[in-house]
């Protein structure tokens, strides 16, 4: 089951660390590997998830298959990703 994140604010510090950072963020997709999230989330911590995928699939790129290897990762979607994780640990550390 996949459940929404319970705050709301955390996701919009995200968004707007992204805007300034790396451009927009597309919100509101559900992925199905958000369950490994649910213990944090249910425990009261604000949590989020960054994630790409395929544009013609919306899948998660070579997720659980053989070719879920290092050569097959685009790093700059990792640089973009830690990009803005450092952003929202700069605002949060503001607030």
């Amino acid at each position: 089951m996949i459940e929404d994140y319970p705050s709301p604010q955390f996701r919009d510090v995200i968004g707007r660390a992204a805007e300034r950072t790396t451009g927009p963020l597309r919100r509101g997709v559900r992925i199905a590997s958000e369950h490994r999230l649910r213990d944090p989330s249910r425990a009261g911590y604000p949590i989020a998830t960054l994630a790409s995928w395929e544009p013609d699939t919306k899948l998660l790129s070579n997720y659980h298959l053989m070719s879920d290897t290092p050569e097959n990762l685009d790093y700059d979607t990792w640089a973009r990703a830690a990009t803005v994780a450092y952003a929202v640990a700069e605002d949060l550390a503001q607030m």
